[in-house]
């Protein structure tokens, strides 16, 4: 065979191995994506699938590098690279995503990458690559100022007052169970999707804690209640949960907030009452 052919089917075999190895990294991504809902809330797919086929593996591409080969070294290059395209908090966000992708690698696949490679994979992301985070004043979310919150809640009692001297039960319950809800989401910083996931049985007043289940990255967290909720909370479950008014049986499974229907409450009625108490302000 001469040279000149021996060379050339050189490079046919490299090219083709070189693809072989890109359909391999695509299946690993795929895999873990699929795997994702197990550990995370679906909301975070969206911004994994942004930082691996955004910026990770376009830049991997154009370094020739594959994520097996990735040490932390090389990754110290991209997160410089990335600092100089986008935000810090935006970098923060994605190395954790691409981290526990790393992860998940290493526990599955560390083996099967090795048989085939040769090559041992690590997690290349450390405290000396990711950014620290500088808050300014104006990436802080805007907080309403106490003079908002006093107008809105004193209102909202205003209402129930009327309504409950009225005998308007239906507009007291109601309120009695937005009052609730607010003021948990007030006092205990729980988000409104949170509040409209709470049970009867997540609330311990003897022990001043709830329990907040699949918040902010599908975790499950533990919360203190501080001493002005309690009275309220027992206020509202011994007296003011629909199904204390129907002398029924409050059990730990039944939730908190329930509609006229006696369903769980959605984190749009919620939402919109809060949103129409607004435009009076």
């Amino acid at each position: 065979m001469p040279a000149w052919l021996r060379v050339l089917n050189g490079l046919e075999k490299s090219d083709v191995a070189e693809e072989q190895k890109k359909v391999y990294q695509q299946e690993l991504i795929e895999t873990y994506r699929q795997l994702m809902p197990v550990r995370y809330a679906e909301s975070t797919i969206p911004t994994f699938a942004s930082a691996m086929k955004g910026h990770f593996l376009p830049w991997l591409d154009d370094m020739n590098v594959f994520i097996w080969e990735v040490t932390p070294n090389i990754y110290d290059e991209f997160s410089k690279y990335m600092r100089s395209n986008v935000k810090a908090a935006t970098v923060i966000n994605y190395n954790t995503h691409i981290s526990n992708f790393y992860d998940w690698l290493i526990s599955r696949k560390k083996y099967e990458i090795r048989e085939k490679y040769g090559v041992i994979a690590e997690n290349p992301i450390d405290a000396w690559n990711t950014p620290m985070r500088h808050y300014d004043e104006d990436d802080l979310p805007p907080v309403a100022d106490k003079e908002v919150v006093d107008f809105y809640l004193n209102k909202e009692r205003s209402e129930f007052k009327k309504a409950w001297h009225a005998g308007d039960n239906r507009t007291t319950n109601i309120l009695a169970r937005q009052l609730t809800a607010e003021n948990i989401m007030l006092k205990a910083g729980l988000r409104i999707a949170e509040v409209a996931a709470l049970n009867v049985g997540d609330i311990d007043l003897q022990s001043m804690l709830m329990i907040v289940h699949k918040g902010k990255g599908n975790k499950d967290r533990i919360v203190d209640i501080c001493p002005s909720l309690v009275p309220l909370l027992k206020w509202y479950l011994e007296q003011a949960h629909p199904y204390a008014l129907k002398e029924k049986r409050l059990t730990g499974d039944i939730p908190l907030f329930i509609s006229e229907q006696e369903k769980r409450i959605s984190k749009k009625t919620l939402q919109s009452r809060l949103f129409n108490q607004q435009k009076d302000y």
